[in-house]
């Protein structure tokens, strides 16, 4: 009888588990194939996300992740075409909403950018003075 209880048990467990999409093979596979993709750097991939329970919340925050990550290299494009292409050398990555590595990331690309702006801001600074004060002369 102990027998048979656990079992029905497992049984409707597994019932619950499968109406919430949590045990969906494919829906695990969609993901594993989604993460991998992402830790090759593709985050062009999305999930359904429309399930309840545990693996539609897997299924969002992985989209979360690659809408971030594609994000913050939409901003890395633009900030290095507008000072790399445009002479913007003012222009510097903007961080909304950004924490944790992916503040980190845009600090220290916004630093670099600073080191290597700086020199070639103060040898234009120099240039000038020097033909002002030729002019004067």
């Amino acid at each position: 009888m102990a027998g048979t209880l656990a079992a029905d048990e497992g049984r409707s467990r597994k019932r619950g588990d499968d109406e919430q999409g949590e045990l969906d093979p494919a829906a695990l596979r969609r993901l594993l194939q989604a993460l991998d993709a992402a830790a090759d750097g593709d985050f062009s991939r999305r999930l359904p996300a429309r399930r309840k329970g545990l693996l539609g919340e897997l299924e969002a925050s992985f989209n979360r992740l690659a809408e971030q990550s594609q994000g913050q290299t939409a901003e890395l494009a633009r900030v290095a075409r507008q000072i790399g292409r445009e002479g913007r050398m003012t222009e510097r990555a903007r961080a909304d909403g950004a924490k944790g590595d992916y503040l980190d990331r845009i600090q220290i690309v916004n630093g670099l950018i600073d080191d290597l702006v700086r020199p070639t801001t103060e040898v234009a600074r120099v240039i000038v003075a020097g033909a002002e004060g030729g002019r004067r002369q």
